[in-house]
């Protein structure tokens, strides 16, 4: 009888930053006190001193830019702001980077006595903001750039099951089906070889079986949106459809890599196919907003376009441009953003509050009222339209196919 020798599963505890906590920046406001949020860049095998460097840099510009908003501001607005400053300038001094950690995210209001920081796995770009909310798109960016991936590396004896999140890799199960150690060949016309071939065959299928079980109750605890499979290509037939069919709907691309292939292969790999999932998916995706756009059905490209359908609640999934960043105008009575000032395109009263990244408060509106947000890198059809867009819910406004039949 088949011996099993299962390890225990675990999630994987890489870096803290996941979409949890995205949700919960989301939800924070810290008026009338300002908020610095603070991203710094760092790279594999930098000195400590660049990194604090940089990270110095960019307070010192945060602070000419309180100090230009200095007469506007109460005294105790000026200094809780003044002790972020410290704050942050203090924990930068002390902070190593360590281990995989590609950047830092840091989020400060001293007069809520509220403070956040995230080493993060992924390269952010370097910039700061003071606001009454959190600067969320890099970190929006990250969580969807790497979705969570299942990896299993499978042969006729072993299954191995890893999780892959923000670029960190970990396995999270194993099992293995001990072979009986003596298998006796020989027998009449070879009558025992066909046994025996029916008892390997019978072993491995319950083998993939019980990877598969595996699997299922795994993936059930730490949900994945895609699948990679591995290890020996000719089980993967059979192994497909011993797969519930919630998870084989997720399988998504063979790897060509042995069950036991080592660790640092397999990171590599994984990685590389993961960057190539995702830039087909973008690729998808901008077609099929383009295509949904053009024939007058449910999405817009462009800015004004995309900030009047996100006022009346259209927007079901928004689409940005990673590197578009641009200011833009409130309105304080209807909450209205536009891009340029004067009167409110919605209420007619005055756009009279200043929005220092209009993109990050598109992300904010889309995921307060329970949007999608798609992050997707330069494209040039795109950027030249504005690099924002969004699929809707449904249109109040008339298509341009029903104004012109109006007409």
């Amino acid at each position: 009888m088949a011996e099993t020798i299962l390890a225990t599963a675990q999630t994987p505890s890489g870096i803290s930053l996941v979409d949890r906590d995205v949700q919960s920046l989301i939800q924070l406001q810290t008026a009338p006190y300002l908020l610095l949020s603070l991203y710094v860049a760092t790279q594999p095998q930098e000195e400590v001193k660049t990194f604090r460097s940089r990270g110095h840099s960019l307070l010192h510009e945060a602070n000419i830019v309180l100090e230009e908003q200095w007469p506007r501001l109460p005294h105790e607005v000026r200094e809780a702001a003044r002790e972020d400053i410290r704050r942050c300038r203090e924990f930068l001094d002390a902070f190593i980077p360590r281990g995989g950690c590609m950047g830092l995210a840091i989020f400060s209001c001293a007069g809520r006595n509220w403070w956040r920081h995230y080493p993060l796995p992924r390269p952010v770009s370097s910039r700061f903001e003071w606001n009454y909310d959190p600067l969320i798109l890099p970190a929006v960016r990250l969580v969807d750039d790497y979705p969570r991936t299942g990896i299993v590396l499978i042969s006729g004896t072993e299954g191995r099951i890893f999780g892959s999140r923000l670029g960190e890799i970990e396995e999270l199960h194993a099992v293995r089906d001990e072979w009986p150690r003596r298998l006796r060949g020989g027998g009449w016309c070879g009558l025992m070889e066909r046994r025996v071939e029916r008892f390997v065959g019978e072993h491995v299928r319950r083998h993939l079986k019980h990877v598969a079980a595996n699997m299922r109750e795994i993936f059930r605890q730490w949900p994945v949106s895609q699948i990679l499979v591995g290890g020996d290509s000719k089980l993967f037939e059979d192994f497909r459809h011993c797969l519930p069919n919630e998870l084989r709907a997720l399988w998504v691309r063979d790897l060509d890599l042995p069950a036991d292939t080592s660790f640092e292969q397999l990171r590599d790999t994984v990685l590389a196919v993961e960057a190539d999932l995702r830039q087909a998916y973008e690729r998808k995706l901008l077609e099929t907003l383009y295509e949904e756009w053009q024939a007058d059905g449910y999405a817009v490209v462009g800015v004004e376009g995309t900030l009047r359908s996100l006022y009346f609640g259209e927007v079901e999934t928004l689409v940005l441009d990673a590197d578009v960043q641009r200011k833009g105008y409130r309105c304080g009575y209807c909450g209205g953003l536009w891009t340029a000032p004067g009167r409110c395109v919605f209420c007619g009263e005055t756009m009279n509050e200043d929005v220092l990244d209009l993109e990050d408060e598109l992300v904010e509106e889309t995921l307060v009222h329970a949007g999608r947000v798609e992050v997707v890198s330069k494209q040039e059809h795109f950027a030249r339209d504005g690099g924002v867009g969004a699929f809707l819910r449904f249109r109040l406004e008339p298509s341009a196919s029903e104004l012109s039949q109006n007409a």
